[in-house]
């Protein structure tokens, strides 16, 4: 059912609300983290459950359907929402890298970099963790998989932080903003 004029004006203020803290440096993650918060009560929960609750919004992350999980990439790496369908196979929860053989660079090493930025990106995209586990098994499905040198190029990569303890096997993986920057960059390329 279509948001009231009300409804609306109540669902913006709530998303209004949600990012006032964010700093006038940070404008554009405030508009990116606004337009999520809105278009997740709109699609999601719906303009009469945002009302109902006087503006608390379930929890319902990650999105559901594989569209607002390819406008969230998209939005994420600046690309068309069609490019981030042909870069990954969104059909499922997790999003599933899809490069041509051509597409990963024959070092191991350099494939691992690609790899880590693009899956750790279209992750934290839609609101999910990136373990080293999920790294691991995008290269293995590309066949780029270095096992011996894998957990050495990810500690060498400074686009990405790798929380817990050093020889942990399964290791929690973030962005920096450089990798952000990087993640973005690689992902224009790819489809242009």
């Amino acid at each position: 059912m279509p948001a009231t004029a009300q409804q609306m004006k109540q669902l913006v203020q709530v998303a209004r609300e949600a990012v006032s803290d964010f700093k006038e440096a940070d404008a554009d993650l405030r508009r990116i983290a606004f337009e999520r918060i809105l278009d997740h009560m709109l699609n999601d929960d719906g303009p009469d459950a945002a009302a109902a609750s006087n503006g608390a919004v379930e929890d319902d992350w990650p999105p559901r359907t594989k569209v607002r999980r390819a406008g969230l990439i998209a939005m994420y790496f600046g690309i068309d929402a069609e490019k981030a369908v042909d870069l990954f196979d969104l059909s499922d929860r997790d999003p599933v890298l899809r490069l041509s053989p051509a597409q990963v660079p024959d070092k191991k090493t350099d494939a691992t970099r690609l790899i880590t930025l693009l899956v750790a990106g279209a992750r934290a995209a839609i609101g999910l963790d990136t373990t080293t586990a999920h790294i691991r098994s995008a290269l293995e499905g590309q066949d780029a998989l270095d096992a011996g040198n894998f957990a050495t190029t990810l500690a060498a990569m400074e686009e990405i932080v790798l929380l817990g303890e050093p020889g942990q096997h399964n290791r929690v993986v973030r962005l920096k903003a450089l990798g952000v920057v990087e993640a973005k960059e690689r992902a224009a390329h790819l489809v242009a």
